[in-house]
């Protein structure tokens, strides 16, 4: 703590902040419409709750497997592509 009072929050902390907070907005913005969409969805094109659930897990699946591809890939090419890459996949296909 006292390290981090001492230092403060300049502007690439602020960059930082930014673009992971961006990401996770947007993230949790997939989330939460997946959630009123697939109620609304289910009624409209007549689907049971079975094939709600296997489009909301595909969701999560997919999230799974970006995070076990893209974490180490992070580790190798570097961070800042790979964060900038996510942002363009949430982008398109979210």
């Amino acid at each position: 703590d006292e390290a981090i009072n001492r230092i403060k929050m300049g502007a690439f902390q602020r960059q930082v902040l930014f673009a992971t907070g961006t990401c996770f907005m947007a993230d949790s913005m997939m989330v939460m419409l997946l959630s009123f969409l697939t109620r609304r969805l289910q009624r409209d094109w007549e689907f049971d709750d079975n094939v709600s659930s296997t489009i909301t897990s595909s969701l999560f699946g997919g999230a799974m497997i970006g995070t076990l591809i893209l974490g180490p890939a992070g580790d190798r090419v570097g961070r800042k592509p790979i964060l900038i890459l996510s942002a363009i996949i949430i982008s398109t296909f979210g």
